[in-house]
């Protein structure tokens, strides 16, 4: 006979915040989106970009632009800017 596998206690787990990776001081986060009016002109290691997506500018407009502003309106202390590249 063999012993049942034990269940894992996952309730501290959950009621805690979630981990995030460490990031080294002045990490930024830029959204690309061709909506924003700040063009990139450099790329840095110490920053993160997140591809907003390729959206049809006549079909909808902003969409991606106002994603990067809702994530940071709901996490504040991210500070994502905004850029689009030079196209």
């Amino acid at each position: 006979a063999t012993a049942a596998p034990e269940k894992a206690d996952h309730s501290a787990a959950s009621a805690s915040q979630p981990s995030y990776p460490k990031l080294r001081p002045n990490h930024q986060f830029v959204y690309l989106t061709g909506d924003s009016p700040n063009t990139l002109t450099t790329l840095d290691d110490n920053t993160t970009y997140i591809i907003g997506g390729i959206v049809d500018r006549n079909r909808l407009k902003r969409a991606a632009i106002d994603r990067a502003e809702s994530i940071t309106a709901a996490h504040p202390s991210l500070d994502i800017k905004t850029a689009r590249l030079p196209l």
